[in-house]
């Protein structure tokens, strides 16, 4: 059996320098971003090679120690776990303890535990199976990541008066591609909520013209039909629509497109950068926010998002 000595702050670490200091806030910050905790048992190695498993050294920070955060014996799941639960907090517009309004925590959980590329949150052929409220992932040939999940496409559905998703629509672009808009329906500035009054000035650049159209991502999307328990989701009948350049016929289209973008990739490291640090990007950050796009670019996976940012030299800075 493998023993796993406890590392605690404030025994193991030379603090009469700076440089130790600095290593112990960039630990405590990695494990409790990471962990949940700032005291943790990690592997060393010896100069033999042989393993050995103990305290981090004082004033000593290596990267191949943040891997085994990812889910080794002694913390399986437990970053899964915390990224799903982040990026589901970013995700979603209302927060709930029901397993079914959580298919974005858990797809990306399952994503993320298994090493799979970090895309197949979004485009990846899953399912929610319900059986006893479990809510499991499971293989599923018309999946779209969690867009087609069915509480997902009721929560998010919206209550435009033809049946056009704009919410799942806006829901689509703030997830892959970090998009923020301020919606003003039922706003009494605005008198006619319909698809005229959608396209009249003041609302067409959200709705029809602007770089990321709602109305025209809502025409390649299922319709609504009916609301509550009597809602259904019939496929789009406005044809092709003209987006980035590109001719989109289906959300499948759609997804993928987002997801092929910088932007999207951009995003992705603004959620780990946030996770990580606990903060937002500033432009002080641009190596070690660049090193996390290298590591993404280079893996496809928010581990080597991750491993890309613990590389960087100014990490711990």
């Amino acid at each position: 059996m493998v023993l796993w000595p406890l590392l605690s702050w404030g025994q193991d670490f030379d603090t009469a320098t700076e440089d130790a200091l600095k290593v112990r806030r960039c630990w405590e910050r990695t494990a409790l971003s990471m962990l949940g905790t700032s005291s943790f048992r990690i592997p060393t190695d010896l100069p033999s090679g042989a393993p050995y498993y103990g305290p981090v050294p004082p004033a000593q920070f290596k990267p191949e120690w943040v891997a085994h955060f990812f889910g080794d014996e002694k913390y399986f799941d437990v970053f899964p776990q915390r990224f799903a639960a982040f990026v589901n907090a970013k995700w979603q517009r209302d927060q709930s303890t029901s397993k079914e309004r959580n298919a974005p925590y858990l797809i990306a959980r399952y994503v993320v535990g298994k090493g799979l590329p970090w895309r197949q949150t979004f485009v990846g052929r899953f399912d929610l199976d319900p059986v006893e409220g479990r809510f499991t992932v499971i293989p599923s040939d018309t999946g779209l990541g969690y867009f087609r999940t069915k509480k997902w496409l009721e929560v998010n559905a919206g209550n435009e008066a033809q049946g056009y998703k704009l919410s799942t629509a806006y829901r689509i672009l703030n997830n892959t591609l970090g998009i923020k808009l301020t919606a003003a329906a039922n706003n009494t500035s605005v008198p006619d909520s319909s698809a005229t009054g959608r396209a009249a000035p003041g609302c067409t650049g959200c709705h029809f013209t602007g770089p990321y159209p709602l109305d025209t991502v809502a025409r390649v999307l299922t319709r609504r039909q009916g609301s509550g328990a009597m809602m259904t989701f019939t496929p789009p009948t406005d044809g092709p629509q003209q987006l980035w350049g590109h001719t989109v016929s289906t959300d499948e289209e759609l997804v993928n497109l987002l997801i092929s973008s910088e932007q999207f990739t951009f995003n992705t490291c603004r959620l780990v950068f946030e996770f990580m640090y606990g903060r937002s990007e500033s432009t002080c950050d641009a190596p070690v926010f660049d090193a996390c796009v290298a590591g993404f670019e280079a893996e496809g996976t928010i581990q080597g998002a991750v491993m890309g940012m613990v590389r960087h030299p100014d990490y711990c800075r």
